[in-house]
């Protein structure tokens, strides 16, 4: 959530309190890849109930949902939050699906030219560097900030330290090759009882859209095939604004 969301969020939380007992939010662990780490991780976690402090940390379009529907129905809400930023919809089908058809097939050979034949000791020596990178401008970003006495924007930001650190190392063991999330993170949630799905996604896909739409589209029924409910419903949106910073306009 951003700080007028959570503003928001936090004055329903005080005026009801029922209402933070009424919603329940299970967050998957984000996992990359399977290590000893992670997986301690996820059999440690759980639900919790909704409050302050996990309102800042949850997905605003889930927790407003979530509260309209509790209001409506005047039944507990339970929210799964599945989620990575910046992910492509190949990283949330599995390897055999992508497979199948040939934009599935286009997604893997395109991960495949970006990572170039590089280990995994590379791509972790290239991963320390990224994350050096990313403390060094969140340190620059908090400073910047603490100094103008508010929060600055992306364009503030640009122009004061540079660009967000984007993208993240290409690598077999990075949660954004194909697959990749949909073994690590979903399929260990998907075969839970679900009321229905919402999905804002594609970002990522913006330059690849003649091979996105056919992928999307499995998406929808690979949800539906794993859960084993074939008219589970399936509500995607779309955010209220994407800004590339690398465009003029």
């Amino acid at each position: 959530m951003n700080c007028i969301q959570y503003a928001d969020a936090r004055k329903m939380l005080e005026e009801d309190a029922v209402l933070a007992d009424s919603i329940r939010f299970y967050n998957s662990v984000k996992a990359p890849y399977d290590s000893d780490e992670y997986l301690k991780a996820i059999d440690e976690n759980c639900w919790v109930k909704m409050s302050e402090e996990e309102a800042i940390h949850s997905s605003a379009v889930a927790f407003f949902a979530a509260v309209r529907l509790y209001k409506e129905l005047g039944v507990p809400v339970g929210v799964v939050n599945c989620t990575k930023g910046g992910t492509s919809v190949s990283a949330w089908l599995d390897i055999d699906t992508l497979k199948e058809s040939e934009d599935g097939r286009w997604y893997i050979n395109y991960y495949d030219e970006l990572v170039g034949g590089k280990s995994d000791e590379e791509y972790f020596k290239e991963l320390d560097e990224y994350n050096n990178r990313l403390d060094e401008y969140l340190t620059n970003k908090a400073n910047a900030e603490d100094k103008a006495g508010r929060k600055l924007s992306d364009g503030e930001l640009n122009g004061l330290i540079g660009p967000y650190p984007w993208p993240e190392p290409y690598g077999y063991k990075s949660p954004y090759r194909p697959g990749g999330l949909s073994e690590t993170m979903l399929k260990r949630v998907i075969s839970y009882t679900y009321k229905g799905v919402w999905y804002y996604q594609g970002e990522e896909d913006a330059d690849r859209y003649p091979h996105y739409k056919s992928q999307f589209i499995r998406y929808i029924s690979f949800l539906r095939e794993r859960n084993g409910k074939a008219d589970l419903p399936f509500i995607f949106m779309q955010l209220p604004v994407w800004i590339d910073r690398n465009l003029d306009n």
